[in-house]
C-alpha cells in the first residue's frame, strides 16, 4: 500500500509517519543517490554543500499510478567544483563531512557524505552523528570510522 503525500520535505513526511521507509520503497529513496551522484549536479562538477533532510522533497505525482519523485532544493550554498573555497561555513553539522570539519580541500564527494548521513537518518530514525559542536561531531565520526589518516591531519587546517 502506498500513501500519497502532497508534495513534502522529507524530514517533515518522516515526522508524521515513522513507518515512511517501509512505506516507500527504498528504491525510491534510492532515487536521492542518483541524483547527487550520477546526475547534473556531477556531470556540472557542482556541490550542493547542504543535503540534509530539510533539502530533500518527496514530490507526489499526479496520478496514482506513478511512483514518487525525488527533488533536490534550496542551491543557496552551492558552489563549482573549481571555485569551492575552504573554511567557510558549509553544511548543517550533523551531515558535515570531515574535509569540512578539518579544514581540508572538498569536492563533490562531501555532498555524498552528507547523503549517506540521510540515509542512515532514515534507516535508524535519528541523526547518525548527532554533535553538538564541530568537535563532537568529529568525535562522533572517529567512534565509528577511526581516527584519520596522519596524512590528512598533516594537512587540516582545524586541528
Amino acid at each position: 500500500m502506498a500513501i500519497m503525500y502532497p508534495n513534502s520535505v522529507l524530514l517533515g513526511v518522516i515526522g508524521i509517519n515513522t513507518k515512511m521507509v517501509s512505506e516507500v520503497k527504498m528504491t525510491e529513496i534510492a532515487e536521492i543517490i542518483n541524483i547527487i551522484n550520477m546526475s547534473k549536479l556531477r556531470q556540472l562538477h557542482l556541490i550542493h554543500a547542504d543535503l540534509k533532510p530539510e533539502n530533500i522533497m518527496l514530490v507526489n505525482p499526479a496520478s496514482g499510478a506513478m511512483r514518487y519523485r525525488v527533488k533536490v532544493i534550496d542551491f543557496g550554498s552551492a558552489c563549482m567544483t573549481s571555485k569551492a573555497v575552504q573554511n567557510t561555513y558549509l553544511q548543517s553539522r550533523y551531515y558535515r563531512a570531515p574535509e569540512i570539519l578539518l579544514g581540508l580541500p572538498f569536492n563533490e564527494f562531501i555532498d555524498m557524505w552528507s547523503l549517506g548521513c540521510v540515509i542512515a537518518e532514515l534507516f535508524l530514525g535519528w541523526p547518525l552523528y548527532p554533535g553538538s559542536s564541530e568537535y563532537d561531531q568529529i568525535r562522533y565520526i572517529v567512534e565509528t570510522q577511526g581516527l584519520p589518516p596522519n596524512e590528512m591531519l598533516k594537512n587540516a587546517g582545524k586541528v
